[in-house]
Parts: C-alpha cells; structure tokens; sequence
C-alpha cells in the first residue's frame, strides 16, 4: 500500500463542543491536528492544564508502583512483553468518571509510604543508638549521670585510642591539681575511647575546661539509665515501630484490587495532557472554534459523517497542497513489506515528495539476512520463539512488525520443504 493518500480537514464548531470533539478525535486515533495560524483566532494557553495532568500522571505512576512493591504484583517476563489489555467503552467511561475518587486512593497510598519512610528511618536512629549504647555494656551506672553530692561525673569519648595511664598523663600536664581524678576507660578501639572520669567537686569546673581542650565530647542527651536498660528500650522501640510499619502496609495491600483502574488512570492522564498540548494547535472566537489537520483518506468519509451527526460542527475535506504545506506522510505496508518499517523508520522515514523505500528494500533485507543465516535449526527456533510473541505475549505495534519481519526472513532461513522433514526427525 506504501503512502497512505490524506486529506486535509477543517472543522468549524460550537464552542462548547470543543471539548467532546477533542475528545471524539483523540479517541478516533486517525487525525493529526495542526496549528491553527490565523491572525483572527484566539489562542488559548494550555500549559497549566498540561501541568497539572502531568502531576496527577507521577502520582498516580507513583502509586500504582507502591503496590506492586507492597503486594508482590511484579510482573513475570510474559507480562513485561505484553504490557497491555483490551477494554470496552463503558469501562474506560466508568474509571473516566471516577477519576477524582480513584486519584483520593493514588494520595492515600503516598501519603502511607510516606509513612513506612519515615518509620524506617526512626529505626535507623533506633539501631545507631543501639550501637553507641553497646559500647557502654561494661558501665553500670546511668548514662546521664553528671554528679553525686560531693563529686562531678564525666562519662563521654574520645575521637582517637587511648589508655588510662596516658589520658591521666595528659591531665596532669595540663593541670597539676588534677591528680586525683578517677579514670576508668569502658570501650576503646582505633578511633573511639568511651571513658568515665570522677573528682572532687572543687575541680570539677578545671577537669571540665581541661577536658573540652583536649577534644573530649559527649551526646547532648544521654538517657538517665544504664546502657543495658538503654539497649533493651531501643529493642522495644524497634519492635513498635515495625509493628506499626505492618499495619501500614496492611492499609495499602487493602487496595490491591485497585491497582488495574490505577494504572489505567496514569494513562488517562498521559492521553489528557496530550489531548490539551494538541489542544493549543487550535482557534477560537468567541461562540466558535477551528481545528484543522489531516486525516487518512479512507477514513475521512466517516469521520465527517460522524462529526457533524454527533457535535454542532461541519468538517470540510480538501486535498492538500504538497508544494506549499508541510503534509505529514504515513506509511502504511502489507505483511511483508510492512516488517522492515522500523528499520527504514531508524533512519530516516521518506517525505511526502519521496518514494516509499520498503516494498523494494524488503526483498533484498530478508534475502541478505537468508543468505548470512542459512541454516534450518535457527530458523525452526525463530519460528517458535515468534509463536510465541504473536499468541501468547500478543504484542502490538512496532513490536508486532519485528515480530512480522522475522517470520519473513523464516522464509528465507527455512524453506518450507524443510519443515516437516525435520519437525518429523525431530
């Protein structure tokens, strides 16, 4: 068939059909809106509605991925292939309608991720404090302690190893009345001392300004209870809070059963914000709008037809002018040229003034790739992995034409003669 002859159309229509008729034509699938470029026509800036389909468009994509991690609704590798269902009119009218309602469920889901995230991240906290309690096990005092009646309490670390004998050393040569505090050294490795010192109350404030010199530091909050007390709240505490995790994620395997009208609403938006880009391509006045563009042929007919019965319109059809307009072209083969589009379309499709290239590139592409492949077994494997493509996984457009064209070059790979002798040695 190669080029496919279009006409070009015009629609004049009332104003407050713009919309069911944008609709009409998305949904048609056959028409290439153009830009409306008249002086007198008003333009209407569609960016924010664009914007705003897009948004609900990552939530909803957003949402519809939450399930799948929370409900084990991954997809097998049939299912990744075909990617896609069929569904009646009235079923895409009824998610279509409830749209608001289904977004409300989309918001819900975020919001319980949210959640989870937030929860997960309190149990990080919750392990970071168990790992800096464990390192106070051997300490049987509180770990908030500061002072008793008649002494000052410093328990805190050291960014670097240390003994005893030289924290003491290093005391003293800083402050020769510090001779009498009490060092005990709890945790040391490579670059961490976790240590307690004691003294008298009337050095308290030396040992204290000592201390800060030589890069002493302690939390700002260190519970008032021993270290096994703390480590056993951080258990308790991890516990909770994934017990709360899981009812959260009960919350969101409860809408499980919407996760087919989910995704069919992130494509619901995506075909709104598409409809509304096209939409600014057209012209209005005040009680009227203009849409024109292109429509095949073949399906012209009918489309007026079916405008000007359903919507206050008229549609007019006229050739178009190749020399002076940018006409787009579409290519439309049979079963055997057909195959080789995507790889002519890899380069560089032909223009409106061009020869379709793929009835005659066709013949060579499956002969060559014959000849570079001739052998039997290989294609007896293509046959059956194409089988397989075109049945089960039931793959759509682009996908079926490679699909089409390696059943082709099975012509050339494995010569009909061939096949039953070997299915029958087989």
């Amino acid at each position: 068939m190669a080029k496919t002859k279009l006409l070009h159309f015009e629609i004049l229509a009332h104003i407050n059909e713009s919309k069911k008729l944008m609709d009409y034509l998305q949904n048609a699938g056959v028409a290439q809106i153009e830009n409306a470029d008249h002086e007198e026509l008003l333009r209407h800036k569609t960016d924010e509605k664009v914007s705003e389909y897009l948004r609900k468009s990552r939530i909803t994509e957003k949402a519809f991925r939450i399930l799948e991690s929370h409900c084990n609704l991954s997809k097998n590798i049939i299912e990744k292939f075909s990617d896609w269902r069929e569904i009646e009119y009235s079923e895409y009218k009824l998610i279509a309608d409830k749209n608001e309602e289904i977004f409300e469920v989309c918001e819900e889901l975020i919001e319980a991720e949210g959640k989870i995230l937030s929860y997960k991240e309190d149990i990080s906290k919750e392990k970071s404090n168990l790992d800096y309690y464990s390192s106070w096990q051997k300490l049987d005092i509180p770990l908030g302690s500061q002072r008793t009646m008649n002494t000052n309490i410093f328990i805190g670390s050291f960014r670097k190893k240390l003994t005893a004998e030289m924290l003491e050393s290093i005391l003293v040569s800083k402050d020769e009345e510090l001779t009498d505090v009490e060092i005990e050294i709890v945790h040391s490795k490579r670059l961490l001392t976790n240590v307690v010192l004691m003294c008298h109350s009337s050095h308290g404030e030396k040992l204290k300004a000592v201390l800060s010199e030589i890069g002493f530091f302690r939390p700002d909050k260190l519970p008032m209870m021993t270290a096994e007390k703390a480590i056993e709240q951080c258990h308790n505490n991890i516990k909770s809070i994934e017990e709360q995790i899981e009812d959260v994620e009960n919350e969101i395997k409860h809408f499980r059963d919407r996760y087919e009208s989910i995704r069919f609403l992130y494509d619901y938006y995506n075909a709104q914000a598409e409809k509304y880009k096209v939409a600014e391509n057209t012209g209005t006045t005040q009680s009227t709008v203009y849409i024109c563009g292109y429509v095949p042929k073949k399906y012209a007919d009918e489309i007026k037809f079916e405008i000007e019965r359903q919507f206050a319109a008229y549609m007019e059809l006229s050739e178009p002018d190749y020399e002076n307009e940018n006409v787009p072209v579409l290519i439309e083969n049979g079963g055997f040229a057909g195959g080789v589009e995507s790889v002519t379309n890899m380069y560089s499709p032909p223009s409106n003034k061009d020869v379709d290239p793929n009835p005659v590139m066709s013949f060579f592409y499956y002969a060559f790739f014959g000849l570079m492949l001739s052998d039997a077994g290989y294609g007896l494997l293509m046959v059956i992995a194409m089988l397989f493509a075109k049945f089960v996984l039931k793959v759509r457009g682009s996908m079926k034409k490679t699909v089409n064209i390696s059943f082709m070059l099975k012509k050339c790979i494995l010569p009909e003669k061939e096949i039953w002798p070997l299915l029958l040695s087989r």
